[in-house]
């Protein structure tokens, strides 16, 4: 069964204990029907126009709810909320995207001007960071990483985006 939500409105300005939203239910390929939650700390409402399609759909999702959510979420509602959660995960991932893009076109940009380098890493608190440093040799990219190090604490994922470290 593939069950799909479409045309996804979320009011973070109405969510309050929950993410406040109204979606479409497809299964299979066809609208089936609609789901909300009216972010007030409530479950949120599935509701299946053909009861055939209900019981399906219940079926199919009960399964997938872990033990310990059991006795207060339904299939329906479990997977719905699942599916919503990927929805704003992906939209997050998208706007973390572009905005790292255009902060790596940035220290590009000023790299080519002062002719230096730029590497981007995520610091140990999880933030992204960039760090300017100058192109004489190895030496000066090992020197920034440290100044990195001191500064950020241990970090993951150093990337040089902009410059020529010398060898």
């Amino acid at each position: 069964m593939q069950v799909e939500l479409k045309r996804i409105q979320v009011s973070t300005r109405l969510s309050e204990e929950t993410i406040a939203f109204a979606a479409d239910v497809w299964i299979d390929g066809k609208k089936a029907g609609t789901a909300k939650n009216d972010g007030h700390g409530g479950a949120t409402s599935v509701h299946i126009h053909d009861p055939a399609t209900a019981k399906r759909l219940n079926e199919f999702s009960a399964p997938l709810v872990p033990e310990k959510y059991k006795r207060f979420t339904s299939g329906d509602e479990w997977i719905v909320d699942q599916l919503l959660q990927a929805h704003l995960t992906q939209k997050e991932d998208k706007r973390i995207a572009k905005a790292t893009a255009k902060h790596d076109a940035r220290y590009k940009e000023m790299c080519a001007i002062h002719k230096t380098c730029a590497a981007r890493f995520k610091a140990a608190n999880g933030d992204v960071c960039w760090m300017e440093f100058g192109t004489d040799g190895v030496g000066s990219e090992k020197a920034a990483r440290a100044l990195a190090e001191k500064k950020f604490g241990p970090f993951t994922d150093w990337t040089v985006i902009a410059g020529t470290v010398m060898a």
